[in-house]
């Protein structure tokens, strides 16, 4: 249904009634402490494909199918250091009662009289789906209980000729995009280099130091040797180990540079 279209009253029973972390978390927090005695055990899932791609007139179904695709990718994490293996199900359609109006499927009144054409053709095109879905309940049954014995099962599961065309959609969507802003995704690091352009720099050899972008080592003796607790630059004028000469030309050198700015 669309969000936009489903009243406050009505959107809240349907979060709640289709929000499918609830059930499962419940009955695997039961069941884990068994598991994780015997150190071994097996957690199988629903969710949909759904949970993997948003689709038109599910604005409230798919939250409910995504939060378990994170809560049982993340869950693998804590379960795999007792032997417990996590497998998420992604059916497509299969001949369920899912779009049996009344007994899964409610439609929205509608209310936003832009969408209205729209929301009736979808809701048409929904409901002429029924009883026609490709997948078969019993063949997916069968294939679970295969799943299931499999010494190293996977984490996900499609289920469903349309289950595996929508998943190769989506990494190719996120491919494309990846591959699309690459440069400037990869850019929004710290720049180090730049950084440590900006600071003051002194290298000492003997007599000489050094301040990034001046032309030459400028010679002066060493007055003394620094304070072990002044090798770190405080915002006083105290840095990398040496007390800041106001009337020093060296340090009025180096104070020009930015990095020296408390």
């Amino acid at each position: 249904m669309r969000l936009a279209a489903l009243s406050s009253s009505g959107y809240r029973p349907s979060v709640a009634v289709q929000c499918p972390p609830f059930g499962p978390l419940n009955v695997t927090r039961a069941v884990l402490p068994v598991m994780r005695a015997q150190r071994s055990g097996h957690v199988i899932t629903f969710s949909s494909t759904a949970g993997l791609a948003g689709q038109e007139f599910v604005a409230v179904y798919c939250p409910s199918k995504f939060a378990i695709e994170g809560w049982m990718e993340s869950l693998r994490f804590d379960l795999e250091p007792y032997g417990i293996n996590p497998t998420i199900v992604e059916p497509g359609f299969f001949r369920t009662e899912l779009l049996v109006e009344g007994a899964s499927t409610n439609w929205p009144e509608l209310s936003i009289e832009d969408d209205d054409e729209r929301t009736r053709s979808t809701i048409e095109a929904w409901k002429s789906m029924n009883g026609k879905q490709g997948g078969d309940p019993a063949k997916l049954a069968a294939a679970l209980i295969t799943i299931a014995a499999e010494e190293q099962p996977p984490l996900r599961w499609l289920a469903g000729a349309d289950a595996v065309r929508t998943a190769e959609d989506k990494a190719r969507l996120f491919l494309e995009q990846a591959d699309a802003y690459r440069e400037q995704c990869s850019s929004l690091a710290h720049t180090t280099t730049s950084d440590e352009s900006r600071r003051l720099i002194i290298v000492r050899a003997g007599a000489n130091v050094w301040c990034p972008g001046s032309s030459r080592p400028s010679q002066r003796p060493s007055r003394h040797t620094p304070d072990p607790s002044l090798l770190t630059r405080t915002p006083s004028n105290s840095f990398m180990g040496r007390h800041r000469d106001p009337d020093s030309s060296i340090d009025r050198e180096c104070a020009g540079h930015e990095g020296l700015r408390a």
